[in-house]
C-alpha cells in the first residue's frame, strides 16, 4: 500500500501531511486522521495505514507544523504532560461544534505552537447544552 508525505501549502507555510491509500487507481474515500495532543508519531502512522487497508485513503495532517517538526516528549515529565492537558481542560464541557469553533479561533490567531498554548490558557471553558 503507498504511503507518503506531501507538503500542503497554506497562509503559514507547508503542512506536512502522511498520507496512506489502498493499490490501485482509487477513487478512495477520504478520510482526514486528526492528531492527538502528543502529535504526529508512529502509532498515528500505523492506523492510517490500517485505515488505508480497509479501502480508505486517509491524511494524517501535521497540526503543529507552524513550528516545524514538534513532538511531545512524554519522557520530559510532568511540564510536557501540563502542555498537553491545558487543550483537555479547555475544550471539557464544550459542544464538539463549539470546540472545533474555538480551536480554529485560536489557531487563527496563533504564529507558533507556544502563541496557541498561551491562548489556551485565556480560552473560556464551555458549557454543555
Amino acid at each position: 500500500m503507498p504511503t507518503y508525505n506531501a507538503d500542503v501549502p497554506t497562509v503559514d507555510g507547508f503542512m506536512d501531511c502522511f498520507i496512506a491509500h489502498p493499490d490501485g487507481e482509487g477513487p478512495f474515500a477520504p478520510i482526514i486522521l486528526y492528531m492527538d495532543v502528543p502529535g504526529i508519531r508512529q502509532e498515528l502512522e500505523d492506523f492510517a495505514q490500517r485505515l488505508a487497508a480497509d479501502g480508505y485513503m486517509c491524511v494524517l495532517p501535521d497540526l503543529y507544523y507552524r513550528d516545524g517538526k514538534v513532538r511531545f516528549d512524554l519522557s520530559k515529565g510532568a511540564e510536557e504532560l501540563q502542555r498537553m492537558f491545558l487543550l483537555r481542560k479547555v475544550l471539557d464541557g464544550m459542544e464538539d461544534a463549539q470546540a472545533i469553533e474555538f480551536l480554529i479561533e485560536r489557531l487563527k490567531s496563533s504564529k507558533t505552537n507556544e502563541e496557541f498554548f498561551s491562548a489556551m490558557k485565556t480560552g473560556v471553558k464551555g458549557k454543555k447544552k
